[in-house]
């Protein structure tokens, strides 16, 4: 075989190892293979002091748990005590070692700018050093596939979520050379109260939509996992989800034009059944 069969070959061969993962996993082509051949998060956050906001539910507390199970110091922030003090005794009883100084219970809303310099104030006093979300560390940033593709019905989450990637990108560029890492995490449908909680274009009322157990959706869990595998090797970017996301992820990030004709022709009732995490294979 001469040289330029065997490259053809080789690039055969790789695109048809990237196709099988786009189509197969429930993760972009980097994740996949960080994790089966990468760092493993229970070596990269042994005894490292994480802030994980949001993690009195959801995908923040998944991401807490599997935290404690990499012996992670940990500190908890949401707007809820009470389920913040749920969350520390389940990372406790996760990790046995974990003392309960450890777990930093840290109240916060987000929206409260002026609270976080003395809530970074107390992690300090008990810590002595933050290694995750702060300067010379490393930002863990919790985004979503409408992050990067447009969702019916969705303006204004979706855009919140663009306007994610635009600002961390930026600081990204800002802090070269600084020792900080940024990872934009992209999850699809996961199992969580999000369909609850979102609002509807009427003010005060809420979706309040039931999760089913036939819907598309990815564990907390296992997305949890896929971020700190996408954290420990320092990607930029990271996509977690069950088909058909991750494809048409990667077509419209490469192929937008095609993507948008595939789109009309798969319709808007097909996009809002992957938007609600229903199976898009079974009919109404």
């Amino acid at each position: 075989m001469d040289l330029f069969s065997l490259v053809c070959v080789l690039y055969i061969t790789f695109i048809s190892v990237c196709l099988a993962i786009i189509f197969l996993a429930d993760s972009d082509v980097l994740t996949f293979i960080s994790a089966h051949f990468g760092k493993a998060p229970e070596g990269e956050y042994d005894g490292k002091v994480v802030w994980v906001t949001g993690a009195s539910s959801g995908i923040g507390e998944a991401l807490a748990k599997e935290l404690a199970r990499c012996n992670a110091k940990l500190v908890l922030s949401a707007r809820r005590k009470e389920e913040l003090e749920r969350v520390k005794t389940e990372c406790r009883g996760i990790n046995p070692s974990l003392k309960d100084d450890d777990v930093l219970v840290l109240p916060l809303d987000m929206v409260d700018l002026e609270s976080h310099e003395p809530s970074l104030k107390k992690i300090l006093n008990q810590f002595g050093k933050l290694d995750v979300l702060n300067g010379g560390g490393q930002f863990g940033i919790v985004s979503s596939a409408a992050g990067k593709v447009g969702v019916p019905n969705s303006g204004t989450y979706t855009a919140s979520k663009h306007a994610l990637h635009g600002y961390f990108e930026g600081l990204r560029m800002e802090t070269y050379g600084q020792n900080i890492d940024i990872t934009m995490l992209c999850p699809g449908p996961v199992f969580s109260g999000v369909l609850q909680n979102a609002c509807t274009s009427k003010p005060g009322e809420k979706v309040n939509q039931q999760q089913l157990p036939t819907d598309k959706k990815m564990t907390a869990e296992r997305c949890a996992y896929l971020c700190l595998v996408a954290m420990a090797n320092r990607l930029n970017e990271s996509w977690m989800s069950p088909l058909p996301v991750i494809p048409f992820l990667y077509l419209n990030a490469y192929q937008p034009y095609l993507a948008s004709k595939i789109g009309k022709l798969m319709g808007k009732q097909t996009f809002q059944k992957i938007r609600d995490n229903r199976d898009t294979l079974k009919k109404d």
